[in-house]
């Protein structure tokens, strides 16, 4: 699935980029998700509250595989963000996790504009970042966006130079603010390229 991208930051604007979320991440039944276009919850969800959802969207998961769901989710959106992203052999486990959410069929989707804030130290990086994309923005692993773009400007302005990728429309990935431990972030996740992990 490619969805349409403007790019922002330093060098201006830039059209006609495009966002690869992977359609082919997702199992036959992409689309028959039901689709949401609001956070389910303002706020980050207690413990038990998260292990209930978990179960909801995962009911094949033991209480055992709902724990470690909750705990790899509150991992990525911590300071596990970059193992998992990466796809690190020592994220399988979290990686593996947090993919049981990202199948489920009952797992809401959320549909709108999503963005994804960048920076770089150096304008060499991220030239080389544009030139080298060739209009298609393609991310490793799980990644994480946000439904408010202020917040993906914040994310872009952590350095010298940043940009601000718009995905408009965005029918493909999941709302998880009421799981994170940065909950003011408004959060969806998209698998990326770990789709081939068993």
């Amino acid at each position: 699935m490619h969805s349409s991208v403007n790019l922002y930051g330093t060098t201006g604007l830039a059209s006609g980029f495009t966002l690869q979320l992977h359609r082919e991440a997702f199992p036959l039944y992409y689309g028959s998700c039901p689709q949401v276009d609001h956070h389910l919850a303002d706020y980050e969800i207690s413990k038990e509250e998260k292990l209930s959802w978990v179960w909801g969207m995962v009911p094949e998961a033991s209480m055992e595989e709902s724990k470690k769901i909750v705990s790899a989710i509150e991992h990525y959106t911590g300071v596990g963000y970059s193992d998992i992203h990466n796809d690190r052999e020592n994220a399988r486990e979290e990686i593996e996790s947090i993919l049981r959410v990202l199948d489920s069929p009952y797992v809401p989707v959320y549909k709108g504009d999503i963005h994804r804030g960048l920076s770089f130290s150096l304008a060499a990086d991220l030239a080389n970042v544009l030139s080298n994309s060739k209009g298609v923005w393609q991310e490793p692993g799980i990644t994480s966006c946000s439904s408010n773009i202020e917040v993906a400007k914040k994310f872009a302005s952590q350095d010298k130079w940043g940009l601000v990728l718009t995905c408009r429309n965005n029918k493909s990935v999941i709302p998880i603010k009421h799981m994170s431990v940065h909950s003011h972030e408004d959060e969806v996740l998209s698998p990326g390229n770990t789709r081939d992990i068993k």
